[in-house]
């Protein structure tokens, strides 16, 4: 592969959505709720016989210039695909990661070549305690039963969110401060695409929040992970 040939995960996940016992699913979409955000990375697999540096090594400098960069360690889990497994679902269920970071992170050319053995790295994110201050909205019975960025039904009685950039799946806590009440949630859909809007509620952490009727509102939102 040319080094300046950048890896292009969409392209990826459109090409091998047809088969394989390891396939990496791709989700259906619907109104631009999809799967963004992949970064730019030349990281190649080659032979240290030829002068170049190893995967191995260019893994371990990403971790290094990472954990310089943001300040912070970065935390790492190995993990042994078994028969079975996708990316998709090891990044979205188990991980709680973005399924581009672990495509580009192991140097992933094709998913559906992955095999039981084979060894992957999976950078997991440090969510600070911090809370943040989110202005929300929510979607109901327009989109239920359609299919979310994650690959699942929207149900608009579940305890769902859509988020522009958490990694799907990830869990977080809502309070609205006016009323006191606390709820948990997880991110399985991509929105809102209204500019100013932050986080788009279910219809039943909505009603549960009291902004049901108001449809837009402040809240506090803390990552759980």
């Amino acid at each position: 592969m040319d080094s300046n040939t950048s890896i292009n995960p969409i392209k990826i996940r459109k090409a091998i959505n047809k088969t394989s016992s390891l396939e990496f699913r791709q989700p259906s979409i619907n109104n631009a709720n999809h799967v963004t955000g992949a970064r730019a990375a030349n990281i190649q697999k080659v032979d240290n016989k030829n002068g170049k540096t190893s995967f191995e090594t260019v893994l371990n400098s990403k971790m290094t210039n990472q954990s310089e960069t943001k300040g912070k360690t970065e935390q790492w889990a190995e993990y042994t695909i078994k028969r079975g497994d996708t990316i998709w679902d090891l990044a979205v269920n188990k991980y709680h990661v973005n399924v581009d970071d672990v495509i580009m992170d192991n140097n992933i050319q094709d998913p559906r070549k992955i095999q039981p053995g084979d060894k992957i790295k999976i950078r997991i994110p440090s969510y600070q305690s911090t809370s943040q201050v989110v202005t929300a909205s929510w979607y109901g019975k327009d989109y239920h039963g359609r299919t979310m960025a994650n690959g699942d039904i929207y149900n608009m009685y579940a305890s769902t969110i859509a988020h522009k950039d958490l990694p799907l799946g990830t869990r977080v806590e809502l309070e609205n401060q006016e009323t006191g009440v606390k709820v948990r949630a997880v991110v399985t859909d991509r929105g809102p695409f209204i500019e100013g809007r932050d986080v788009d509620l279910s219809y039943s952490l909505a009603k549960i929040l009291s902004l049901d009727k108001k449809g837009v509102g402040r809240l506090v939102m803390r990552v759980l992970g």
